[in-house]
């Protein structure tokens, strides 16, 4: 039987490191090569920290964010949505 904190850490390290990355520098390691950052839709700045884990949770609906998106192109991806974030280039 698996240890439950071995089960809670191996759903909350992925979650911490967007939150983290996120609102500490705008931007994961990935996004940052693609010249992108994620702001607050509202002052276009750095997100606040429940902006940043609700984000996080709602990724667990990219794949239906996505598929919407195809659909529609115009429509923001769910998790920017909910959080009130959105994704922008930074040039």
């Amino acid at each position: 039987m698996t240890h439950p904190l071995i089960f809670i850490g191996y759903l909350g390290v992925p979650y911490l490191y967007f939150i983290m990355f996120w609102r500490l520098a705008k931007t994961t390691p990935g996004k940052r090569l693609m010249g992108m950052s994620v702001v607050s839709q509202k002052s276009f700045d750095r997100m606040s920290w429940p902006q940043a884990g609700l984000r996080a949770c709602a990724y667990a609906l990219l794949p239906i964010s996505i598929a919407r998106s195809l659909v529609n192109p115009r429509l923001k991806l769910i998790h920017d949505e909910v959080a009130g974030t959105s994704s922008v280039y930074k040039y």
